[in-house]
């Protein structure tokens, strides 16, 4: 009886311990990346970008790694719609404020799959997105 308590109070300071630290940081899964403007954050070689879908008008934001706002004049961007069924048309974006802004098409489907290209520091970097109607 004394070996089994001797054990049990050992078992239960070197397991204590571990079980309270696996729950320390919970709220940011390994790998996440923080939204800045509510939207969805994809990772890039050079970049993140963060795309805000408000109905068909999307909003698409360059984020350095560290998370500071890169000038929508050092990126070049271009980007492409596809319905599930249909053709990849682009869609025209405009620099507005720290944003590239556009309209995709989503009268016939319920969503499209957005392919976005950004330049930056002459390297390239393509992200895809999910736009749904809302």
């Amino acid at each position: 009886m004394k070996n089994f308590l001797r054990v049990s109070f050992l078992a239960v300071g070197v397991l204590l311990p571990t079980f309270v630290m696996a729950h320390e940081g919970h709220d940011q899964p390994p790998g996440q990346i923080a939204s800045q403007n509510g939207g969805a954050v994809k990772p890039g070689g050079q970049l993140n970008m963060e795309m805000v879908n408000e109905g068909s008008k999307v909003s698409f934001y360059p984020i350095s790694h560290s998370g500071e706002k890169i000038p929508l004049a050092d990126v070049k961007v271009t980007a492409t719609a596809q319905a599930p069924k249909g053709k990849p048309l682009p869609v025209k974006l405009e620099g507005t404020g720290d944003a590239f802004v556009g309209t995709v098409d989503l009268s016939s489907a319920i969503r499209s799959t957005v392919e976005v290209k950004a330049s930056y520091k002459g390297k390239s970097d393509t992200f895809k997105f999910q736009v749904e109607k809302q």
